[in-house]
């Protein structure tokens, strides 16, 4: 069984490394802005905001404890 990840809004989250899935956005920071109807992740990264599926987020930097 998997660890779930726990975010919360103002979190900074890394993107996976793969440029094939996320272009000149593989690597990046954004900061968790709100999240989307499916529970998805909407980061604010490079100046606007977008959604991301779970899997796409590699790891939460500025976890809330």
């Amino acid at each position: 069984m998997k660890d779930r990840v726990v975010m919360k809004v103002g979190d900074l989250i890394r993107l996976r490394d793969s440029a094939r899935r996320h272009g000149e956005l593989a690597g990046m920071l954004g900061l968790l802005v709100r999240f989307d109807k499916h529970s998805n992740p909407v980061l604010y990264i490079a100046g606007k905001e977008k959604s991301f599926h779970m899997s796409q987020v590699a790891e939460v930097l500025n976890e809330s404890r």
